[in-house]
């Protein structure tokens, strides 16, 4: 198999890491990711394994394009970190990758002034790697997916302030 195509992207925001956790688990939220040009938002998520603690619990998820995957939390360590895998892709993304593992790390932000009434700040630093099917794919979603998917997440993190601001 050819080696992951991976990327970051880093935010700053008001939020806390439980909050961010806690859209995490309300499916809801989730269709607050609108995709970016052809890369379908999401439609409809649910869960279909819930665990008290999150790894292991599995999200079955609809995109605006009606193709489907599951997304699986496979690590939860608040404050600090949270890792999900996706997989079993519908076509045509099942045709590209085989999975993505997106990991979560969160730390405070240093505060930029000293006025008491300012609010915390966690920064969020989120590593994408998506694991290609063939090397053909693995171009393909360099060139196309890649940059389409980094503009997604970072417009959807930080559409993910607006309820803080």
């Amino acid at each position: 198999m050819p080696p992951p195509v991976s990327f970051t992207c880093t935010h700053t925001t008001p939020m806390a890491p439980a909050d961010i956790a806690a859209s995490i688990l309300d499916p809801d939220q989730w269709t607050t990711f609108k995709g970016w040009g052809p890369l379908p938002g999401i439609a409809h998520a649910e869960f279909t394994r819930y665990n008290d603690p999150p790894p292991g619990s599995t999200v079955s998820v609809k995109a605006t394009d009606n193709s489907t995957h599951t997304e699986t939390i496979t690590a939860w360590d608040l404050p600090h970190a949270l890792a999900i895998r996706m997989d079993a892709f519908s076509p045509p993304l099942s045709r590209l990758a085989t999975h993505i593992d997106e990991s979560w790390t969160f730390k405070p932000a240093p505060q930029t002034n000293t006025h008491s009434d300012r609010q915390s700040q966690t920064h969020i630093h989120r590593r994408f790697d998506i694991h290609p099917t063939s090397a053909p794919a693995r171009w393909f979603i360099a060139i196309v997916i890649r940059p389409m998917l980094r503009a997604a997440i970072k417009r959807h993190m930080r559409e993910l302030d607006a309820p803080a601001n």
